[in-house]
């Protein structure tokens, strides 16, 4: 179906395909040469003016022209064409002569939604072999402004291949522009929908690893109770855990026994109405033309169209509390036995929506399993040794996440060569390879306001592992000005709230509890320690000693966190060590430098750390391990002693102060010197 606008560009688009197509035979007949040679072609290239006249010009070699002129097959095999563009939103498939013109550098080319899906579906998708020969792809599709919105990006040698189009952007597009036709089986076939079926999902369950207890679970929390009373459940959790293949996975268990099934993707950050509008599409719900209804309209249209049935509903990626409550008034008064399910990153989103189920993170057993059975191995047992060591160091940052899994594991060779294997061990180490991971945890960072994303920022000073206090975490804040409330308000209960908002956000987790079930202790999962840290560095937030992510060092050190004892040479080549605000020292981490330089610190934390000596001291060995705050270890090799905090009284701006050592007997006198001390 096209609306007003696709046909006044079909018929500009047939008014110029003439006149190129005329352009064109001429060429192809009286100048090209027997050898398929052209001497007008290769130093030339001919563009269309605003009257359709045609002129040489003498830059690099392209062809700008109609894909679908059968005339133009004559074009396989010319060589002079080094640059294609290609501008046809009526094409449904790349043309076939595209695979046979060799040495082609660049294909431009700006198409419907539909085709660039297809192009975006990279090897395993139809038209891979017409395009994966040429050196750069540029393939875009455009909003309803004819602005390029989406785009595939594809570069063959060094392989790259980016592209920000999912299944969603079909939808939107189709709702976007007002395809007020687009209702039941039409709207089905275009979007790729069965109300009828679970065709709308077609994973195989018999690779998935770890969803069976979810699995049931989640049916068992749906069918408890009153079988006619409507029942909602909310799948929680972080980015890339797996609620959406868990959502499949009990949409295909249960869906028939629901006359009426639907599996619905919640766009993000888009208008409420577009997103409604959506839903009627997806649900095959007729309603008015789309620019001509409001949002209660859309509502009121669904309302009537879900009376009376018994239906199952998924409502994929739900990221904001004000989408849910607009669509709720439709799928309320429901007595007929239809069950709801959402998948969400936000435990606060549910609890308002109810039925929370916290999806847990894969068993380390489980982890296992889906890592051995993705590498050319099959399984734990019959990988080798030297091969089994390299996998546990690479699955250990993975976090228990089976997206980070998935993606570590698609980088590995497929041969049993040692060196590619460490090679690819090592990148990982220093955080390259992870790129997916980042991106799809980063909608939950994104989502954050500016406030709660620096103090989120603030953990990447920690190291892996390391379980954070609720109530010294806040301190911290507080300490560093990362936390501003309005005038009279309560920092530190403003502190708390934010704390919540990153437990509710799954980007802080519980992992200890007390007798009653109360949060004691947490720690930053692995996957998100690698986001805030790359995010950390690339925004100097803070600088972290030795440093994998960088060779050298900002111009301005504002927090700086060290660890183990390899800094010293990169310590001295900090220029600006007076203005530095907040020090921390982990895991064997020797200063080298008297605190008394340290003019700027609001924040000092020493925490199982070597000496702090006075300049020309030597430093201890590296320790093991990390000292957490509250946790009571006695470890003879921790070297801070009470004589070692010399110049710790001239530190007259700190605030917050951690003296994590088992040798430090008693607190040291001259802290009653320093007047802004907080903790």
């Amino acid at each position: 179906t096209r609306i007003e606008d696709g046909r006044r560009h079909e018929r500009e688009f047939f008014s110029q395909y003439k006149l190129v197509c005329s352009i064109w035979a001429q060429l192809l007949a009286g100048l090209v040469g027997a050898g398929g040679h052209s001497p007008l072609l290769h130093p030339s290239k001919f563009i269309l003016d605003s009257e359709h006249r045609a002129h040489p010009r003498t830059t690099k070699p392209e062809a700008t022209f109609s894909s679908s002129d059968p005339k133009l097959e004559k074009l396989i095999g010319v060589p002079a064409i080094r640059r294609l563009v290609l501008e046809d939103y009526d094409m449904e498939t790349l043309p076939r002569y595209l695979q046979d013109v060799g040495n082609l550098s660049l294909l431009q080319l700006d198409c419907s939604l539909e085709l660039l899906t297809s192009i975006a579906m990279g090897q395993p998708g139809p038209e891979w072999k017409k395009y994966s020969h040429v050196k750069h792809v540029e393939a875009y599709a455009h909003d309803g402004d004819n602005q390029r919105e989406w785009y595939v990006l594809y570069t063959k040698d060094p392989y790259k291949f980016e592209t920000n189009i999912n299944q969603r952007s079909s939808k939107l597009a189709a709702v976007g522009k007002g395809e007020d036709k687009l209702i039941g089986k039409e709207a089905e076939q275009l979007l790729g929908i069965d109300s009828s079926s679970d065709s709308a999902v077609s994973e195989d369950n018999s690779e998935l690893v770890g969803i069976e207890n979810p699995c049931q679970s989640i049916i068992k929390l749906l069918t408890h109770g009153d079988e006619e009373e409507l029942k909602m459940v909310s799948i929680c959790g972080t980015g890339g855990l797996g609620k959406t293949t868990v959502a499949h996975a009990v949409y295909r268990k249960i869906a028939n026994e629901f006359k009426y099934n639907f599996f619905v993707d919640m766009p993000r950050n888009l208008d409420i109405k577009v997103i409604i509008g959506t839903i009627c599409a997806e649900v095959g719900c007729p309603r008015p033309k789309f620019e001509e209804c409001g949002v209660q309209q859309l509502v009121d249209r669904l309302k009537i169209f879900f009376e009376g049935k018994r239906y199952l509903i998924v409502f994929d990626g739900l990221w904001t509390t004000s989408v849910w409550d607009q669509i709720l008034p439709a799928l309320k008064d429901n007595r007929h036995g239809s069950r709801i399910i959402i998948t969400t990153r936000n435990v606060s989103i549910a609890e308002h929506v109810g039925g929370l189920y916290r999806l847990p993170l894969l068993s380390c057993d489980d982890s296992n399993m889906l890592f051995f059975r993705r590498t050319l191995f099959g399984s734990k047992d019959d990988c080798p040794s030297q091969f089994r060591e390299l996998s546990e160091k690479m699955l250990s940052r993975c976090g228990q996440l089976p997206l980070a899994i998935t993606v570590i594991t698609d980088l590995l060779p497929k041969d049993r060569v040692l060196e590619e294997w460490q090679k690819v061990c090592d990148s990982i180490e220093r955080g390259n390879g992870m790129e997916n991971i980042r991106r799809v945890l980063k909608h939950s960072y994104d989502d954050l306001p500016p406030d709660l994303q620096r103090c989120l920022l603030c953990l990447s000073i920690f190291p892996e592992g390391y379980e954070i206090g609720r109530d010294s975490l806040v301190q911290r804040w507080m300490a560093e000005d990362l936390i501003r409330g309005k005038h009279g308000q309560n920092l530190q209960e403003l502190g708390e709230s934010y704390f919540s908002e990153l437990v509710n956000s799954n980007m802080i987790q519980p992992i200890e509890f007390d007798g009653s079930g109360r949060d004691l202790v947490y720690r930053v999962p692995v996957t998100t320690l690698d986001l805030i840290v790359d995010l950390s560095i690339r925004e100097n937030f803070v600088t972290i000693l030795p440093s994998l992510q960088r060779t050298d060092l900002p111009s301005e050190v504002q927090r700086l966190s060290l660890r183990g004892s390899n800094n010293k040479h990169e310590l001295k080549a900090i220029k600006n060590i007076d203005q530095v605000s907040s020090l921390s020292l982990f895991n064997g981490a020797g200063l080298m430098q008297p605190l008394s330089k340290f003019q700027g610190l609001q924040v000092l934390h020493l925490q199982k750390c070597d000496s702090v000596k006075n300049e020309g001291d030597s430093v201890k060995n590296e320790r093991d391990s990390v000292k957490n705050e509250g946790v009571s270890v006695k470890n003879e090799g921790d070297s801070v002693k009470n004589e070692d905090l010399n110049g710790l009284e001239s530190l007259d701006k700190l605030r917050y102060l951690v003296l994590g050592s088992s040798h430090i007997t008693e607190i040291p006198k001259m802290i009653g010197k320093l007047r802004h001390l907080q903790i």
